[in-house]
C-alpha cells in the first residue's frame, strides 16, 4: 500500500513538451478527421435517401455490399449518427500505425505513438537529447523483440 498520495507522476508527464505536444497532435488528429468523416457519411447518407439522386442505385449498392461483407453502415437517425461519429473518434483517438509508418521524425508524432515507444523500450520518452529518437530505432527493437523464443 502506498503512503502518501502525489501527484508527482502527473506533473512529471506534463511538464514534459514532447507528451504536451503530442497530446495536441492527437486531439487535432482526432477532431478533424472524425469532422471530415462524419461530413462524407453524411453526405453520402443524404445523397443516397434520395431516390431520384444521381449514380443512386448503384453507389446504394456498392455501399450495401460492404455493408453486409465489410461492416460499414449508413446513417438513419441521430443515435445511429452520434455512434458513427463515436466509432470515428475513437477510431482516429487510437490509430498509431499511420504515424509508426509514415512519421520518423517523432517531433510529429501524436501520443499513442509515445506511449507505444515508451512501452515497447521501457522507461524511455523519446525527445531531445534521447539516446534513439527515431522510429527506424524502434523498429529494429521490435525486429529484436519478435526473435525471443517463447
Amino acid at each position: 500500500m502506498p503512503h502518501d498520495l502525489t501527484l508527482e507522476s502527473y506533473r512529471t508527464i506534463f511538464t514534459n513538451s514532447r507528451i504536451v505536444h503530442s497530446l495536441l497532435v492527437s486531439v487535432v488528429v482526432a477532431l478533424a478527421g472524425t469532422a471530415v468523416s462524419m461530413v462524407v457519411t453524411v453526405l453520402c447518407a443524404y445523397g443516397l435517401s434520395r431516390p431520384r439522386s444521381f449514380g443512386h442505385r448503384t453507389i446504394l449498392m456498392a455501399l450495401v455490399v460492404t455493408m453486409f461483407f465489410g461492416g460499414g453502415m449508413i446513417p438513419t437517425s441521430r443515435v445511429v449518427v452520434a455512434v458513427i461519429t463515436l466509432f470515428y473518434a475513437v477510431g482516429y483517438w487510437n490509430s498509431f500505425f499511420d504515424a509508426l509508418l509514415y512519421l520518423p521524425d517523432n517531433g510529429k508524432w501524436p501520443l499513442q505513438m509515445i506511449i507505444y515507444t515508451y512501452t515497447l523500450q521501457g522507461n524511455f520518452i523519446p525527445g531531445p537529447g534521447s539516446p534513439t529518437g527515431s522510429i527506424w530505432d524502434s523498429r529494429r527493437l521490435l525486429r529484436c523483440r519478435c526473435r525471443w523464443r517463447w
